[in-house]
């Protein structure tokens, strides 16, 4: 970082730091609610399983509850939600 700043300087530069996302970010709330959603199932499918019941998750209900917690927005961002 030194060496780039001094380059910076010697070309009477400005050096500027910027995080550029990798996603939209409707793609990066959607990732978020997705893992939100996995854990709570993975959670469940635990306690389902230490109660001897196995209990299927499907895509099409996977998707629903992920578009519930987009359009509910309070749970995305809480930094005690495992996922």
């Amino acid at each position: 970082m030194s060496t780039l700043a001094a380059a910076a300087e010697a070309m009477d530069c400005e050096l500027v730091w910027a995080l550029v996302p990798r996603t939209t970010l409707q793609g990066t709330v959607e990732a978020q609610a997705a893992r939100i959603v996995d854990a709570w199932a993975s959670q469940t499918a635990q306690s389902n399983l230490l109660e001897g019941v196995v209990v299927e998750f499907s895509e099409a209900s996977r998707q629903d509850h992920v578009d519930d917690v987009i359009r509910s927005g309070r749970l995305l961002w809480r930094t005690d939600v495992e996922g």
